[in-house]
């Protein structure tokens, strides 16, 4: 099994969460784990935005250390075809919603771009975001809880 870290799992592992760690050194030798290049990203903002210099290093130093140890995907061509997808399946949904006056969450666009890359992967998103549980078809495994 392929399993692609998201950014809530690429930071967790930068805090040394428990948890992750435990799930981590239970894989089986056959299962294989990645992030992509969208989650990168992600982290490389947020430590852009860290206020603290001390913190900044600190964090920039493990996410070195995160991303030196893992594989890196980058977004498939076949990606596109499951963002077009997965987008319209949600805004029904959201449309759906509104009309029976509920409230549907969605996903932001780098999300989308994430579920987009484990479907066109066959990978399984380890991610503490509920908002990936109402993309259709996609395998979601939170190791934080």
């Amino acid at each position: 099994m392929l399993y692609l870290l998201d950014t809530t799992a690429v930071s967790a592992i930068m805090r040394e969460n428990e948890q992750v760690r435990l799930r981590l050194s239970g894989l089986s030798v056959e299962d294989r784990v990645a992030t992509c290049v969208i989650t990168e990203g992600e982290i490389r903002w947020g430590l852009g935005r860290t206020e603290s210099d001390a913190e900044r290093i600190a964090l920039g130093t493990k996410a070195e250390k995160v991303f030196a140890a893992l594989r890196c995907d980058v977004v498939p061509t076949l990606a596109a075809r499951w963002y077009a997808r997965v987008k319209l399946d949600l805004r029904e949904r959201n449309v759906r919603a509104q009309q029976q006056g509920d409230k549907f969450r969605g996903l932001d666009e780098n999300d989308l771009w994430i579920a987009a890359t484990c479907l066109a992967l066959d990978a399984s998103l380890v991610t503490h975001d509920k908002g990936f549980k109402d993309v259709p078809g996609l395998r979601v495994d939170d190791w934080m809880t």
